[in-house]
């Protein structure tokens, strides 16, 4: 009975998050002109919109796509 007895403990499990997390900060949409911010939204579930490099509407296509999640999110702004 005078032995000793060695302990196996599990790891801690480390979770990598992305540096934007826009839901942390109650933002509802993330614009970013990075393809791989927009697919971490996919990933992470936060919603985000990927401006083009050459589009003169960006402004109207992120007001229009602001108001979709606006009705999504049920907001009465």
């Amino acid at each position: 009975m005078g032995g000793m007895r060695t302990w196996v403990l599990p790891r801690p499990r480390v979770v990598f998050m992305p540096q934007k997390m826009p839901t942390h900060y109650k933002i509802s949409l993330h614009v970013d002109d990075e393809a791989v911010i927009c697919s971490l939204g996919r990933i992470y579930g936060f919603r985000a919109y990927q401006l083009d490099a050459q589009d003169d509407e960006w402004k109207e296509k992120i007001i229009e796509r602001a108001n979709q999640v606006k009705k999504l999110e049920h907001y009465d702004l």
